[in-house]
């Protein structure tokens, strides 16, 4: 495994993450305070996610606690409700485990390699998972930038909204530890982990639409 290049994984993925809750919500305050809460909140990600790295393979336990660190960064320079707040900080996690499962099993059926040596060498192709993992974060969540722009989530569809992305990312990493277990499962795991992300986003969309609608017919 070459170590620059996951150490680099883990910078972009922190990156990511960062740069969405900020465009989603926004800063507090324009004080120089917000920079330098910034920097520390990023290396306490990515010391969260290298430190994880070197004994899971598929980061699990840094997820759960990337999502405490969101909230952390959200409640403390971040504008928006507490509902919010956890509910983005949870969903973009979620979001991510689902791309990147679903990246995974897809170069592993198409390359004809086990998930085992996808996520534990490095590789050419392990390098195509991850830039293609990272490219489709990007664009969904450009989309969910751009949706925002249109509507707005009330503060009563939380419960479903965190509740879904929650068992999706529990499934996932249930799904994903099968097939490494056994890996003539990885399509049927394949399918599973579409469908799964289909209904994420769609929630997703659903949600703020009929937010949206509502608000027109109040009108």
């Amino acid at each position: 495994m070459n170590i620059c290049f996951e150490m680099a994984v883990n910078a972009l993925d922190v990156s990511l993450i960062i740069s969405f809750l900020i465009q989603y919500f926004g800063y507090k305050a324009a004080t120089p305070v917000k920079y330098w809460g910034t920097a520390l909140i990023w290396l306490l990600s990515f010391s969260v996610l290298v430190f994880f790295s070197w004994s899971h393979l598929y980061e699990t336990y840094a997820s759960a606690l990337q999502i405490l660190i969101n909230i952390l960064f959200c409640f403390t320079l971040l504008r928006g409700s507490a509902f919010q707040k956890m509910f983005m900080s949870a969903f973009i996690m979620g979001l991510m485990a689902i791309i990147a499962t679903f990246t995974t099993l897809l170069m592993a059926k198409l390359s004809g390699n086990q998930i085992t040596f996808l996520l534990g060498q490095f590789s050419g192709i392990r390098i195509a998972t991850v830039s293609v993992a990272k490219l489709l974060f990007f664009m969904i969540t450009r989309i969910i930038l751009h949706v925002k722009e249109i509507g707005k989530i009330k503060w009563i569809d939380f419960v479903p909204l965190v509740i879904i992305p929650a068992l999706s990312m529990i499934t996932i990493t249930l799904m994903m530890y099968a097939a490494m277990q056994e890996p003539h499962i990885q399509m049927i795991v394949l399918y599973a982990v579409c469908i799964v992300l289909l209904l994420n986003v769609l929630i997703y969309f659903l949600f703020v639409r009929l937010g949206q609608t509502s608000r027109m017919q109040a009108e």
